[in-house]
């Protein structure tokens, strides 16, 4: 190493980090259970330690010292939800508490849904249903939750039912579970969407990872017949021509140096080729360079085999994908798309 030269720790990704700290307590004879993890974490994260490669010892020794400060800083991690709560003190809980508890987290106890259910539903609940059953129900709700609602309800009303209240000790429990599941059957709340984004989200998802003859001929024809949706999708697709108005300078060298060059090459060779605004992409990528590292960019195009019109597209749209993980991951932070009037 020539005099003055300092060795820096290569800078990875977040998940490369993780792939990074698994391969290192693998070598050390420790497997760490990812079971726990979503099927995509541990699909991502299997993938990354396959790209791995050879790291220096210097660029493996920051990884470990900033894990091991994350865990440091960590002050207490508590139970995963109500089964781990019970299981961690059902020996210190009365036997009357412990039956209930089984009961709500075997599902077999219908009061726990409806005790969550919002104030408002509850409130219509109370409102609706006859007095006495209204009366079971404010009885079966927490202290606070059943004050607030009871101070919802019109005067006469909420008489009535505290007056109820008093006849509640002759209900038998098979009474009790009876009108509970009936309640929830009844009022249950709308269940969590099955998909994780919008349709216009979805829909942009699947357009910006197609070829652009395709995208543009399917959103013609999607804007003939609603032309409001149309242009929710428009603001979800991030293509290469987006790249000026959705990246911010100072995260160019970010992904410049995080995607891999057999990507980058070609998609900006290919951008380089035909005037127009993927050319204005590339051009933006490379003036937000070092002058250094945006001379070897250009020497590496020139120098590269100029890809077909496929093979280009095709990088640029690696280029993308690899763009929204690192949004994804919180290593950029993409700008917003602005509202078009569409096609």
């Amino acid at each position: 190493m020539a005099d003055g030269q300092t060795l820096t720790p290569k800078p990875l990704p977040r998940r490369q980090k993780a792939a990074v700290i698994l391969q290192f307590l693998h070598d050390n004879g420790i497997s760490p259970d990812l079971a726990e993890l979503s099927d995509d974490a541990q699909i991502a994260l299997t993938r990354e330690m396959g790209l791995i490669g050879q790291i220096d010892t210097m660029t493996i020794d920051c990884v470990i010292r900033e894990f091991l400060d994350a865990v440091e800083q960590t002050g207490m991690s508590g139970p995963d939800g109500l089964s781990d709560a019970f299981a961690q003190i059902s020996g210190t809980l009365s036997e009357k508490v412990q039956a209930k508890l089984k009961d709500e987290i075997s599902g077999t106890d219908p009061w726990g849904a409806v005790r969550a259910l919002p104030t408002a539903t509850l409130r219509q609940i109370l409102q609706t249903e006859g007095i006495e059953v209204a009366s079971i129900i404010l009885s079966q709700l927490p202290v606070d939750k059943a004050a607030e609602i009871l101070g919802q309800i019109p005067g006469e009303h909420a008489r009535r039912i505290t007056y109820a209240m008093s006849r509640t000790n002759a209900v038998s429990a098979p009474v009790l579970g009876i009108i509970g599941t009936t309640i929830n059957e009844s009022y249950q709340r709308t269940s969590d969407p099955v998909f994780g984004d919008t349709p216009p989200k979805r829909l942009g998802a699947i357009l910006t990872a197609s070829q652009s003859q395709l995208r543009e001929s399917l959103l013609d024809d999607l804007h003939k017949d609603d032309p409001a949706f149309t242009q929710e999708v428009r603001q979800s697709i991030f293509t290469f021509a987006d790249i000026p108005s959705r990246i911010a300078p100072p995260d160019v060298p970010t992904i410049m140096r995080d995607v891999p060059r057999d990507i980058t090459i070609p998609a900006l060779a290919c951008a380089l080729s035909i005037a127009g605004p993927t050319t204005d992409a590339a051009a933006y990528l490379l003036s937000n360079l070092s002058k250094r590292l945006s001379e070897q960019m250009k020497e590496d195009i020139e120098a590269a085999p100029a890809p077909s019109a496929t093979e280009g597209e095709q990088a640029q749209a690696k280029f993308i994908s690899m763009v929204s993980d690192l949004a994804s991951n919180g290593d950029i932070a993409l700008i917003r798309a602005a509202a078009t009037d569409g096609a």
